[in-house]
């Protein structure tokens, strides 16, 4: 359970860097919160399309999806 909590708390404070003001640290920490939260509605997206069928739709969130991971991983 602690490795798991570490990866959260690590992943929640990615990219903040100890001389950042407060404010900026806020910005980044909201910036990956929101890039998280979009992630997942993208992934929800792609499994309520892939269940009903249409192929072509679910391509759209999921180009989405990789391009959010990328930009994190960056």
């Amino acid at each position: 359970m602690s490795n798991q909590s570490g990866f959260l708390k690590g992943f929640s404070h990615a990219g903040i860097l100890p001389t950042d003001s407060e404010e900026l640290r806020l910005q980044k920490s909201l910036l990956i919160f929101a890039t998280g939260l979009i992630s997942f509605a993208s992934m929800l997206w792609l499994f309520i399309y892939w269940q009903l069928g249409p192929q072509f739709s679910s391509t759209i969130p999921f180009v989405f999806q990789l391009l959010l991971v990328g930009n994190l991983v960056q």
